[in-house]
């Protein structure tokens, strides 16, 4: 049976998901969480800040794909500007980009007095309650504890400052306080650029970590597991030692978020995580598959060591007790990669053992049949 998925706009689907035009539909988007909810649709593009919040008042469960685990961020509203306009008029550009820092800073800090004007000025379409979680949720993801408010304005400051010093007028006679002026001015374009640019290199750093880390639960997405596949499976065909590869899920997930919440989930997310680092070696890796599933990549190991890793996971999870005093368990399916099929028939080998384990009665490994 076809999934369908509904749009704002047409999409491309990544073979990770299975996904593509012979079994899926792709709809118009009705901007209504109705058709989701109904059983209509099996997916819907939505806003954090949004949808979901009338979901959670509904009591509507659901699963969250969300494009930054992935490596994909970007932002859906953004003003645009000619480069000539910019060049040509930067103060009066200097002047609204700081107009707007200034007015997004005023409603971070007057978060009810902005929804009161809303309400009374512009609509009353949201209750305040959906307010309020909007702006604490677009707080969040402006990602203050790492950017400064309107970061990126500084870039026409420091053309400006480099326009005023270095423009110059014809002169007859060479004029020794000009050059100077001059000399100056470029002296302080550069430092200010210089600095600028290691700001940069800082911030593309962090970027970076950004777009391959999951921001939840603070190990890799999905981008960083399929960088490590493929360098892993590399290394194999090159004669590398043994890496072995473990899928876990975490049994009755959507159980806990059925019944305490998907802020409970989080944090059982959050800390599922952090109790599997605990128990593996420094040089493994985690990365966070999807939803409530995580990839462990090992290199150097083999068979047995891989099943006793996989064994004393399981244990030490079913062993901790999590928040809200919840005990959970999880399941594994565990192989070694094997260099000589795709990266994709690997995955699919272990995902088997996996839901073998599933079908097992949960709480236990299975080995997969990597050949």
């Amino acid at each position: 049976m076809a999934r369908h998925y509904e749009c704002a706009q047409s999409v491309g689907c990544s073979k990770h998901f299975y996904v593509n035009s012979t079994n899926s539909d792709v709809r118009e988007h009705t901007f209504s969480i109705d058709d989701f909810i109904q059983g209509k649709v099996d997916a819907m593009s939505a806003f954090r800040s949004n949808q979901l919040y009338e979901l959670d008042r509904l009591g509507v469960s659901y699963n969250v794909i969300d494009p930054a685990d992935y490596g994909f961020v970007s932002s859906a509203v953004s003003v645009l500007a000619t480069q000539n306009a910019v060049v040509q008029n930067p103060e009066q550009t200097q002047r609204f980009v700081e107009a707007t820092n200034r007015g997004w800073q005023y409603a971070l800090d007057n978060v009810d007095e902005v929804i009161n004007m809303i309400l009374e000025r512009y609509s009353q379409q949201k209750s305040a309650e959906a307010l309020r979680y909007e702006a604490a949720v677009s707080e969040q993801m402006m990602q203050l504890d790492l950017f400064p408010l309107g970061a990126t304005s500084d870039e026409l400051a420091i053309q400006r400052a480099y326009n005023n010093w270095v423009s110059v007028r014809n002169e007859t006679a060479f004029d020794y306080t000009l050059f100077w002026q001059i000399f100056a001015g470029v002296a302080v374009a550069g430092a200010f650029l210089f600095i600028n640019n290691l700001r940069l290199r800082r911030l593309s750093h962090q970027l970076l970590t950004m777009s391959i880390t999951d921001s939840l639960t603070g190990v890799g997405n999905r981008a960083r597991a399929d960088q490590l596949l493929r360098s892993a499976h590399r290394d194999l065909k090159k004669g590398a030692p043994g890496c072995g590869l473990i899928l876990c899920d975490i049994d009755h997930f959507k159980t806990i978020n059925d019944t305490h919440g998907h802020q409970v989930g989080d944090v059982i997310l959050k800390e599922f995580a952090a109790t599997l680092l605990s128990a593996m070696r420094s040089d493994a890796e985690i990365c966070r598959w999807g939803g409530e599933e995580f990839l462990i990549l090992i290199r150097e190991t083999d068979e047995h060591g891989l099943q006793v890793l996989a064994d004393r996971l399981r244990t030490c999870i079913a062993e901790t007790t999590f928040s809200a005093g919840l005990k959970v368990t999880a399941s594994f399916g565990f192989g070694m990669q094997n260099p000589n099929i795709s990266i994709d028939r690997n995955i699919t080998n272990i995902d088997d053992a996996l839901y073998q384990a599933k079908n097992s009665g949960r709480n236990c490994p299975v080995a997969a049949d990597i050949h």
